[in-house]
C-alpha cells in the first residue's frame, strides 16, 4: 500500500505527556496507516517520566477528520449492532455475560441507572442499554453519527468529551469500547467524567494493550496500532496509573475472548509480503466469515494467556 512520506499538510501537532511530566521521550518505532492507508507517516514515542508511549507528533483536534475516512468502521449505521437479548434464567445470564466477554463490551453487575458511553458512533450499544433499563447518553465526535444516535432517542453531546457539558443527570456509569487512545486530552476527559458521575459510580474502558507480544512481533503491521488516529497507547500499568490519577480506583482488568486483533494483523502481514491467498484466509476468519468455532476457540485461549491484544477495565469512582 503506497504512502507518501508526510501526513497531509496543516494536520499535525507536537503535544505534551497528557501527564504532566518533564519533557523527554524515546523513539519506540514508527508506522503508516495499516487499515485505511491515509497518507502519512507517523512516530511512537515513550515519555521518559511516566512510561506512557503516544504519537508525536499527531493530528490536531482540528484536522483529525482527515484521517477517519468514511469507511471507518465504527462510523457505519449498522456499527456496533446490540447483541440479541439473551434468554431469561441463570444460563441465559451467563451466555450473555461469555459474548460481552468475547466482544469486549463486559460491563460491572450494576443495577440500571444512568449511563453514558464516549464515543457512541450510531447508538447501537446505547439501544441494548435502554433494552436492560439504563437510561441512556452520550458523546460523538462524529456528526453523521451523533445524529443518528439522536435519531435512536438518545441524549447525545457531538463534539470532544473533554469540553462536553453535563449530561442532566449525575451518571453511574460511564462505557467506551476502544475510545480512550483516541483522545486528544485523555487525563481531562477522565476528570471530566469523574466530575459528572454519582458516588460510587464505575467506568468500564475496552482498549489496546501495547504491550502485547503480538505487537512487539508484528511491529507496523499490528492493526491496534492504528497510527494516526490512536493518540495514546496504553499497557495495563500506564492505564491504571492515568486511572488513579483522575480519581477512579481499578477493580477489574481482564482480556476479550477474541483472536480478531491477532488474525487481522497476520492477514496484514501475509498481505504486505505478497501472500494473497494467506492474507484472504486470515482475514477471513478475523471477520468471522469462516473458521467460526477456530475463531473463538483461539480467542478464549488468548485471553487466558493475557494475549488477545485489548484490555477491558471496570473501576470505580473515588
Amino acid at each position: 500500500m503506497a504512502q507518501s512520506s508526510s501526513p497531509p499538510s496543516g494536520v499535525s501537532e507536537f503535544a505534551a505527556c497528557p501527564n504532566g511530566c518533564d519533557p523527554g521521550d524515546d523513539l519506540v518505532c514508527e508506522s503508516g496507516d495499516v487499515i485505511h492507508g491515509v497518507p502519512g507517516r507517523f512516530t511512537v514515542v515513550r515519555c521518559r517520566g511516566c512510561g506512557l508511549v503516544r504519537t508525536s507528533p499527531r493530528p490536531s483536534p482540528e484536522g483529525i477528520g482527515a484521517y477517519y475516512p468514511v469507511a471507518y468502521e465504527p462510523y457505519r449505521p449498522d456499527a456496533m449492532t446490540p447483541r440479541a437479548p439473551s434468554p431469561a434464567g441463570t444460563l441465559g445470564r451467563l451466555k450473555g455475560r461469555l459474548a460481552d466477554r468475547a466482544n469486549g463490551t463486559l460491563i460491572p453487575d450494576l443495577t440500571p441507572g444512568v449511563v453514558l458511553e464516549i464515543g457512541c458512533a450510531s447508538g447501537g450499544f446505547l439501544d441494548r442499554m435502554r433494552g436492560a433499563g439504563w437510561r441512556t447518553y452520550g458523546a460523538e465526535l462524529s456528526p453523521d453519527a451523533a445524529a443518528r444516535a439522536r435519531a435512536r432517542g438518545h441524549g447525545v453531546h457531538t463534539g470532544r468529551v473533554e469540553d462536553m457539558p453535563p449530561v442532566p443527570e449525575p451518571v453511574d456509569l460511564v462505557v467506551g469500547w476502544m475510545v480512550l487512545e483516541h483522545l486528544h486530552e485523555p487525563v481531562a476527559a477522565l476528570r471530566r467524567l469523574h466530575g459528572m458521575s454519582s458516588p460510587g459510580a464505575y467506568c468500564a474502558f475496552s482498549i489496546p494493550d501495547f504491550g502485547a507480544v503480538g505487537r512487539r512481533v508484528l511491529g507496523e503491521d499490528w492493526t491496534l496500532l492504528d497510527v494516526p488516529r490512536h493518540l495514546h497507547h496504553f499497557d495495563p500499568q500506564t492505564l491504571t496509573d492515568m486511572l488513579a490519577a483522575t480519581g477512579w480506583q481499578t477493580t477489574r482488568l481482564l482480556r476479550p475472548a477474541t483472536s480478531t486483533f491477532v488474525m487481522e494483523s497476520l492477514g496484514f502481514r501475509a498481505r504486505r509480503r505478497g501472500w494473497t491467498h494467506a492474507s484472504a484466509w486470515l482475514l477471513d476468519v478475523a471477520a468471522n466469515r469462516r473458521q467460526r468455532l477456530l475463531r473463538r476457540l483461539l480467542g478464549f485461549a488468548l485471553a487466558a494467556v493475557g494475549q488477545s491484544g485489548a484490555m477491558v477495565v471496570h473501576a470505580r469512582r473515588l
